[in-house]
């Protein structure tokens, strides 16, 4: 829900919602290659874009094995929180529970 929070717009409805990956359009004038670069190279994160129609516009987000936990999660928020944040978008506080 921190995504969302943050601006980003799931690609699927909730029902349709895979437990294995997130797929989520980028926030307007984001630049999608620069982001996961950053995500990469600062925060040793790997996100993947979209395919075909999709490229430039959307990032995957893998759920398996280590991404799964709590830990990789809170990283993953942290970094996305610090590219936003480094490229000027407004960053809302946390909610309890986030």
């Amino acid at each position: 829900r921190r995504l969302e929070q943050l601006g980003f717009a799931m690609l699927t409805e909730e029902a349709y919602t895979s437990p294995l990956i997130t797929a989520m359009y980028g926030l307007p004038g984001m630049d999608i290659a620069d982001f996961r670069r950053y995500l990469m190279e600062e925060r040793g994160i790997m996100i993947s874009g979209g395919l075909d129609e999709l490229r430039g516009k959307i990032l995957r987000i893998g759920h398996m094995g280590k991404a799964a936990s709590a830990e990789y999660t809170d990283l993953l928020l942290e970094g996305v929180e610090a590219y936003l944040r480094l490229k000027g978008y407004a960053v809302p506080p946390r909610e309890e529970g986030d």
